[in-house]
């Protein structure tokens, strides 16, 4: 289980538990995370919008991110409502890398148990590949 350390605009600081090590907690993170990062990245919805409105936009999807993931409520509790785009991808930015942190852990446990690691597809096609030039 990890601890996300989220900074309010008052300086005061959230924990938020994200358990990375739960196979369907990792599924709905990556599905989030390819949610919001297609959703903001749609150039269709800044159309004839000012610089403003699209700020606001992204902050509605980054709201529902925190939502999504860790509850109904969490995004007014953490953002205190308004529309600050840099404090909630300041927060966005520490959810994103705490799987980083927990692939070491993945990679340590499976290590000290002898475990064979699960591979992604793209690495056991890479690894396929060293193979048949080998």
């Amino acid at each position: 289980m990890s601890m996300i350390s989220i900074e309010k605009k008052d300086g005061t600081t959230v924990e938020l538990e994200l358990d990375l090590l739960d196979a369907d907690v990792v599924e709905r993170y990556e599905q989030l995370m390819a949610k919001i990062v297609k959703d903001i990245n749609e150039p269709t919805q800044y159309k004839d919008i000012s610089n403003a409105d699209a700020m606001r936009k992204q902050c509605r999807l980054v709201d529902g991110f925190f939502n999504d993931l860790f509850g109904p409520g969490t995004a007014e509790m953490l953002f205190d409502g308004g529309n600050n785009l840099g404090i909630r991808l300041d927060a966005f930015a520490n959810v994103a890398s705490v799987k980083d942190d927990i692939q070491g852990d993945m990679n340590s446990i499976i290590s000290k148990y002898g475990f064979q690691r699960i591979q992604n597809r793209e690495e056991r096609r890479a690894a396929k590949k060293k193979r048949r030039n080998h």
